[in-house]
């Protein structure tokens, strides 16, 4: 997690299934790990954002409720960086959350439920005042946890992508109704594709998506989001990095907007790949293996 001013911090889930921090000082050293969370438990790991006000938000599924708990830091500005207790936000989760700021600075948060449904709470602002709202069931078969990009399309404009019960990537996202100023949810769509994963996002600095996952065949696949000349969204094909690998990817977007790509390979190791641009052609590198002998979890 990167703050505003350059100050990072490291969650992680500890084996005795507490949320642990670390924080990188002015000097460029790591502190210890702590836990300054009390001592809730946690079948998820940790998902965190910062807000527009310069606060950390910490989620979790709770071990006991199994419901989605969170965590607010002190803003940066403040100088400290202390949490609140955690606080219950509801919600019968079966999976990590995925959390989403919006353009008016409210959060909103999605999970798979109970019925293998997508659910989605959000924050909004009543008096000067921030309060969450309820959860609603957007619908769907899902077969893995949701996955948000980390901020909003190109349109200011929510949108959900998860893999379904028939192996498939399917897509959800908010659409403005020509009528009025008010947002709705469209159909659920499905992307095709027979994946072995749940999906991995990146927004591109043209503000498309990129969506990248494991296939059956253990090699990771892609496919991005483009607008044709009537501005209308649509999907290229899938197209393959090759590999073989045990994990989901994990794509992290670059200062100038290009992609790396991490992930487990079968050998246990994490292999790299990324984006170059040439002649205003972006294309991936080959696969380069880091090494190491890792647990089966996303990089």
């Amino acid at each position: 997690l990167r703050f505003e001013n350059g100050t990072l911090q490291v969650f992680a889930r500890g084996t005795d299934r507490k949320f642990y921090v670390s924080t990188m000082t002015s000097l460029n050293e790591w502190s210890d790990w702590s836990s300054p969370f009390g001592e809730i438990t946690f079948t998820s790991p940790p998902v965190s954002i910062v807000s527009s006000a310069g606060q950390c938000y910490l989620f979790g599924v709770s071990a006991i409720t199994h419901t989605v708990w969170y965590s607010v830091s002190s803003p940066i500005s403040s100088g400290v960086l202390e949490f609140s207790e955690f606080a219950n936000l509801g919600g019968d989760a079966t999976g990590t959350p995925s959390v989403l700021l919006d353009a008016e600075a409210q959060l909103h948060v999605f999970i798979r439920g109970i019925n293998r449904a997508l659910w989605h709470i959000a924050e909004s602002t009543v008096g000067g005042q921030k309060h969450w709202g309820e959860w609603e069931c957007l619908g769907g078969v899902l077969a893995s946890s949701p996955k948000v990009p980390s901020t909003l399309n190109g349109a200011n404009l929510a949108e959900v992508y998860a893999r379904a019960a028939d192996k498939a990537l399917w897509h959800r996202g908010q659409i403005a109704k020509h009528d009025s100023e008010s947002i709705d949810w469209g159909s659920w769509t499905s992307l095709g594709g027979v994946l072995a994963s749940g999906p991995s996002l990146a927004l591109g600095d043209d503000g498309m998506t990129d969506v990248f996952a494991r296939a059956t065949d253990k090699a990771i696949y892609f496919k991005s989001q483009f607008q044709d000349e009537n501005g209308e969204v649509h999907f290229t094909q899938w197209h393959t990095l090759g590999g073989m690998f045990s994990s989901t990817p994990t794509v992290v977007v670059r200062a100038d907007g290009l992609f790396d790509v991490f992930a487990r390979g079968v050998d246990k190791a994490i292999w790299h790949s990324h984006q170059v641009e040439v002649n205003q052609t972006r294309t991936f590198s080959a696969w380069h293996s880091l090494g190491g002998h890792t647990r089966k979890f996303t990089c």
